[in-house]
């Protein structure tokens, strides 16, 4: 069983829509605060590879609108190939590595941690052998 959510007080920020993207794996919300609008979008990766890519195509039209974006979560793969980027050196580009590249680059999306540490592995996951960044928080420049 997979899921996502969010948790807001909404004394402080108006909440004017919530839509599934895709059940369990997907949801956002559009939020206004202080006259600034936002569009959140919660990702919780599949682990299959195919699933993964169709996932990060389905986001896809969800980031063409005039709100900031805020994408979070775990995708369950990185952009980043190569060791110098923060991930482990093994990292090989596959279909679902190209389509989060693809939603982060056609959403005019910046990856808020490796701006601010631009060497730092930032690492969330590993096992014996190698380690990887799969959290990050793409967020529109």
């Amino acid at each position: 069983m997979s899921g996502v959510g969010f948790l807001f007080n909404n004394k402080t920020i108006n909440i004017e829509n919530v839509e599934v993207v895709v059940d369990g794996r997907a949801l956002l919300i559009d939020v206004e605060k202080n006259r600034s609008k936002f569009r959140i979008i919660n990702v919780y990766g599949h682990t299959d590879m195919k699933e993964q890519t169709a996932l990060f195509q389905t986001l896809q039209p969800f980031l063409c609108n005039r709100r900031q974006i805020v994408m979070g979560g775990d995708f369950n793969c990185t952009p980043e190939t190569s060791a110098s980027q923060g991930a482990s050196s093994t990292v090989k580009k596959d279909s679902s590595t190209c389509a989060l590249e693809n939603l982060i680059n056609d959403g005019n999306l910046k990856d808020v941690f490796r701006s601010l540490n631009p060497t730092d592995p930032g690492h969330t996951w590993s096992n014996k052998k190698t380690a990887s960044r799969i959290f990050c928080l793409p967020a529109k420049a």
